[in-house]
């Protein structure tokens, strides 16, 4: 007869502790590279998406010979008039030429809510199937322009940025006070030209990430219209950081200032410190030049830079810097960004 192992064949209760030990190290080692590498996917397909937007304006753009502005009149007559964010008027432009000539109908306020992928980066993930997500936000200059609830100093100037209010009907909806109604802007026309003959479409920021954007399709005909509902904004430098803001206002004026993804039903929930570009990439934004590079700008830039970076025109901007004793050095007078800068 054949006599039976005394050895066990299995491992002995130290050798699976050994084994189980070496699993889970090699996992934990594994993760955050999955982790890196998923993320890089992400991060590279918002930089698609930036460039993609970038040719459908700069398409736009071709053809109107002005680019849109953040907010835009649709409608012929002024019982049919709405307004629409910038994404509505490229839609043309990103294959959805049904959805535009729907949202276009002067018989109808609007058009359908569509979610779009070209408009939401992977990282910033849909919070709401009912609400028209977005991602993005276009280069709508001083915020100093926009005050919340006073006309003074409101004109916008083309020298502060890319976009502009272009819906100027029934006087001027983002008035507040109605002692403003009486002289509105004109409306700014911008193209590709005036930034080329600036400070160049290489050095101007066009599209930035953003978590706290409003739905594309939000606007209405009773919303007052705000720079930071689908515009990315910069702040005077030295207003925010010779402390005429409070400390837990002041980190909000900057990039990433803000990192918890917005929840927006309705444009009228956006604030003034959602104006400035966050995104959940590690360490900063990506962001689409009018030149139609996308670059990852950190979140640590000098507010200074960041703000020169969104003026299309150093000599037309109302960009200053502070000198020591006070006076105001213009941006005309401020040498011009390098890419290690920023």
């Amino acid at each position: 007869m054949r006599q039976k192992s005394k050895g066990g064949e299995g491992f002995t209760l130290v050798e699976l502790l050994v084994v189980i030990a070496i699993i889970g190290t090699l996992v934990g080692l594994l993760l955050p590279a999955i982790q890196s590498a998923r993320e890089a996917s992400r991060r590279s397909q918002c930089m698609v998406n930036l460039s993609q937007l970038q040719k459908a304006l700069q398409l736009y753009e071709d053809s109107n010979e002005l680019l849109p502005g953040y907010v835009n009149e649709l409608g012929m007559e002024d019982f049919d008039k709405s307004n629409a964010s910038w994404v509505v008027l490229i839609l043309p432009f990103l294959e959805q030429s049904a959805l535009w000539d729907e949202w276009n109908n002067p018989t109808q306020f609007g058009g359908p809510v569509v979610q779009m992928e070209i408009i939401v980066c992977p990282s910033n993930p849909l919070f709401s199937s009912d609400v028209a997500s977005l991602s993005y936000a276009v280069n709508a200059g001083n915020i100093g322009n926009e005050p919340e609830d006073t006309c003074d100093d409101r004109k916008e100037r083309r020298g502060n940025g890319m976009f502009f209010d272009r819906s100027r009907f029934e006087k001027d909806q983002r008035d507040l006070d109605e002692d403003c109604l009486s002289s509105p802007d004109s409306l700014i026309n911008m193209s590709l030209a005036y930034v080329q003959s600036g400070d160049g479409m290489t050095s101007t920021m066009m599209i930035s990430e953003t978590l706290r954007t409003a739905p594309w399709a939000g606007p209405g005909i009773s919303t007052i219209d705000r720079k930071w509902h689908y515009g990315f904004c910069w702040e005077q430098p030295d207003e925010v950081g010779r402390g005429i803001m409070s400390d837990d206002r002041r980190q909000f004026f900057r990039i990433n200032g803000i990192k918890e993804p917005s929840e927006y039903s309705r444009i009228a929930d956006k604030k003034r410190t959602d104006a400035f570009p966050s995104s959940h990439h590690p360490g900063g934004v990506n962001v689409a030049f009018e030149g139609g590079s996308v670059k990852s700008i950190n979140e640590n830039i000098s507010l200074m830079i960041y703000a020169q970076l969104m003026t299309t025109n150093r000599k037309q901007s109302e960009l200053f810097k502070l000198a020591n004793n006070g006076d105001k050095i213009p941006e005309k007078k401020l040498p011009q960004p390098n890419d290690s800068q920023y």
